[in-house]
């Protein structure tokens, strides 16, 4: 007759460095990157300074009156869109 033997239950792992990437500590740098809105203020950042530098009237009150008007019609919609 064949005989069977069973293994003691495996510890259980600890929380602790090896555990979960997910719940190990992050810098509040790291925090502030992995939110999606970082990467839409960086890119709207990039094209101020771009615009900036190739156009001299883009600094003008006139040429912010424009953006802002353009940007203020799509936000409106945005919003609309997402209540």
């Amino acid at each position: 007759m064949a005989s069977t033997t069973t293994l003691p239950p495996a510890p259980a792992s600890a929380p602790g460095p090896r555990g979960d990437e997910r719940m190990g500590r992050r810098s509040p740098f790291q925090k502030l990157l992995g939110r999606p809105e970082v990467g839409a203020l960086v890119g709207a950042v990039v094209l101020f300074i771009f615009f900036s530098l190739v156009s001299s009237t883009f600094l003008q009150p006139n040429a912010f009156a424009t953006v802002l008007y353009g940007s203020s019609t799509i936000g409106i919609m945005a919003v609309g869109c997402r209540c």
